[in-house]
């Protein structure tokens, strides 16, 4: 599994494990012997994400994955398109490969939504949930399935022929990047894209899999998401950044009906407020972990 304690706090180990025949890249904080934490990113984002945050967490063993997929992490394999309840198959896997029977949960935004899902499968191996501007997968009727499924598949068939076009360099790719996700920093688009692009011939490219830009083969419907949200026993810590995406208030409301034991805080800040502004949401974070007698002390 690797060296899993780092030689400084403030610095993070690299790591490598072998998940279901594939490569899991993660970067590792803290001291094994400290209560450990899975820490998930977002869609197309990389473990850095938490590289402002996990520093201002010594108390915990904080392991933040690159996805299969994402960052250093390998790919699925030629054909294999990236089923959404597929994350959590992968989740289990890399707990497993840890060696964690219980454990703590983090997630951002597309991470949030496998954090939930896993959660609500294995209620009784998850101590704390933190969703970091993020409360469950994207969901749809079901009478949108078929064309969805149609949509997809065209789609999929298309990438895998396709090779990616570079951009000249990564500054270019992280104002871009700045322009589309919601108060992103570009000083945070910088830092995700410095493990989130690679040199090619010609410029930079993504290392994430292209099929990742596929449209969802198939969505859950909201029912089947406050079914596993209803599962979740621990208590919940909900971040939101106020200047982030744009939610339904009344889908957010019935999210939030459904767990038993969640805090939500709203603060002043992107999607990636994590990211861009962590010393905001440290403390809410160890808060979360200390209260009850729970895993921070």
């Amino acid at each position: 599994m690797g060296d899993y304690i780092p030689k400084h706090m403030s610095e993070p180990t690299e790591t490598t494990l072998e998940v279901r025949g594939r490569k899991v890249a993660a970067r590792v904080w803290g001291q094994a012997s400290a209560p450990p934490v899975l820490a998930m990113h977002g869609w197309l984002d990389n473990a850095v994400s938490f590289d402002a945050l996990a520093p201002l967490l010594p108390e915990l063993h904080l392991v933040a994955v690159d996805l299969p997929g994402h960052g250093l992490s390998d790919h699925h394999p030629p054909g294999a398109p990236y089923h959404y309840v597929d994350w959590i198959t992968d989740v289990t896997a890399i707990v497993d490969a840890l060696g964690w029977d219980r454990f703590s949960i983090m997630g951002h935004s597309m991470g949030a939504g496998i954090a939930c899902l896993f959660t609500g499968t294995f209620p009784k191996r998850v101590e704390r949930l933190v969703l970091l501007d993020g409360l469950g997968p994207l969901t749809e009727e079901p009478d949108n399935a078929p064309e969805r499924l149609a949509t997809g598949i065209r789609r999929l068939l298309m990438t895998d022929d396709k090779t990616p076009k570079p951009l000249p360099d990564r500054e270019l790719a992280a104002k871009k990047m700045v322009e589309v996700v919601p108060g992103l920093t570009l000083a945070s688009a910088r830092l995700l894209l410095a493990r989130g692009m690679k040199d090619v011939p010609g410029g930079v490219v993504w290392r994430a899999d292209p099929r990742l830009r596929v449209p969802s083969l198939f969505r859950l419907t909201q029912p089947h998401v406050h079914a596993f949200l209803r599962r979740i026993e621990c208590p919940v810590l909900l971040v939101w950044g106020q200047d982030g995406y744009r939610f339904d208030r009344s889908w957010v409301q019935g999210q939030l009906d459904c767990l038993a034991n969640a805090k939500v805080v709203g603060l002043r800040g992107g999607h990636h407020v994590h990211l861009d502004d962590a010393a905001s949401v440290a403390p809410h974070v160890r808060e979360h972990f200390s209260v009850g007698g729970g895993a921070v002390n």
